[in-house]
Formats: structure tokens, C-alpha cells, sequence
């Protein structure tokens, strides 16, 4: 299986090595909605409602509905100003029993192992987490 990501988990003056793993694969088949009686498949236009016109891809932006009929369009700029750095490491902050976090924020599910065989300070560090 291929690593999605490498850097290292840290905690204090701690620093592991590891490899990232998505832990589920997506197997789902998704239909495409076709014509009854030619088997061919439908497209869907991009509609304006106000101005009753199909609107080409050059022209659509994305934005947030802030209340009835009111959007905010945020700017290329201020789209990469939120947007995440990347990092190279997982920065451990606390330990937390996990019946304190609900599962509603558990998303998507990974798993880290060694980056390398045999990689020491990963094992020690499995072994704890297991102890605990």
C-alpha cells in the first residue's frame, strides 16, 4: 500500500518518523443517469435562474449563501489566505481519552506506521499508546 503522506509525529523534544495510510478504499460504483430509450447519457446545464440563461464554466463562481437570496463570493485571495499550510509533521498537544471526543468529527480514518523497518522509536511509542 502507498503512503498518502511522510513527515513525523512530535510531542516535547520527541520526533517519529512516519508514513500516513488512508485505513478504508473506496470500491463504490457510481450510475450515470441515461436517456430510456437510447441508453445515451443526459448532461446537465448550468442554469442562471434571474437571467434565464445557461451560464458557461469561465463565468462561475463559488459562494455562500449568508442569508435568503444573500451570497458572499470570497476572492482568489482570501480563498489562499484560509486555506491551511502544509506541514511535515502531526504536533501531539494532549493525550485525551477518546470517549471525550464525539464521533461526529471523525471524518475520514488513517493509520500511521514506521517510516522505515524496524524504526525504534515508533514501536517504543505503539507500545505506550497500547499501555495506556
Amino acid at each position: 500500500m502507498k503512503s498518502i503522506w511522510n513527515g513525523s509525529i512530535t510531542f516535547g523534544l520527541v520526533n517519529i518518523p512516519v508514513k500516513l495510510y488512508s485505513a478504508v478504499e473506496s470500491r463504490a460504483f457510481s450510475f450515470k443517469m441515461l436517456d430510456k430509450k437510447t441508453n445515451s447519457p443526459i448532461k446537465y446545464k448550468r442554469f442562471a435562474e434571474k437571467i434565464n440563461e445557461e451560464v458557461p464554466w469561465k463565468e462561475i463562481v463559488k459562494g455562500i449563501e449568508i442569508s435568503k437570496g444573500k451570497f458572499f463570493v470570497p476572492s482568489e485571495e482570501q480563498l489562499k489566505s484560509i486555506k491551511p499550510e502544509k506541514s511535515q509533521t502531526i504536533d501531539i498537544v494532549e493525550f485525551v481519552d477518546d470517549r471525550q471526543i464525539d464521533p461526529i468529527y471523525f471524518s475520514s480514518h488513517y493509520f500511521a506506521g514506521p517510516s522505515k523497518a524496524k524504526e525504534k522509536t515508533y514501536f517504543l511509542f505503539k507500545e505506550v499508546l497500547e499501555a495506556i
